[in-house]
């Protein structure tokens, strides 16, 4: 017979199945446009992103509205991905916004984050820092590429079948209302 489990082991256990459970996060891409002659393939994906993120919740339309405010006030420096997205917005009109992996683990989101900013490469990217600094001390560099590969072909495999959103200088009438209706942009 198994022994009795004591009232802090079993609040422990409840406290782990609920970290567990915390499912809500995922990772995002901005991608500038290009023109596609044929089907979207993986190398023309990978080399639109320009920015790779993760988050939880409505972080994606926080970080927008961010770079709008300040994309505003060009008195300040600007980071290489608030360039970027004003280069996009002047000679596109608009850049994408992607979002994959969605209902992860902020572990996962964490180190998937990390691996595809190594395997991209962060020379190639307006990333500011390889993401998750943890990865490195569990992962080899090797290691953290390959899996890096892995997740940008899975990602590109899950934005094929998701909507893209169009992220344009200002909110567009479709950003206002689902914002009034407290519904989430971002998919």
């Amino acid at each position: 017979m198994p022994p009795k489990k004591d009232d802090l082991t079993k609040k422990f256990e409840k406290l782990q199945n609920d970290k567990l459970k915390e499912k809500k996060s995922y990772c995002y891409f901005f991608l500038r446009p290009v023109e596609i002659q044929t089907a979207l393939d993986p190398e023309t994906f990978r080399k639109m992103i320009f920015y790779i993120g993760r988050g939880t919740d409505d972080r994606i339309w926080k970080h927008i509205n961010n770079i709008r405010e300040k994309t505003k006030e060009r008195d300040e420096v600007m980071s290489p991905k608030m360039n970027m997205v004003l280069e996009c917005w002047e000679k596109y009109k608009y850049f994408y916004v992607v979002k994959v992996f969605n209902g992860i683990h902020k572990i996962d989101s964490k180190c998937r984050e990390s691996v595809m900013i190594t395997a991209k490469g962060l020379r190639n990217l307006t990333n500011k820092i390889n993401g998750w600094e943890i990865a490195e001390n569990i992962i080899s560099l090797e290691d953290q590429k390959e899996y890096g590969e892995r997740m940008l072909k899975a990602a590109f495999e899950e934005a094929r079948k998701n909507e893209w959103d169009r992220v344009e200088k200002e909110e567009s009438k479709k950003e206002k209302m689902m914002k009034e209706m407290g519904v989430q942009l971002f998919r």
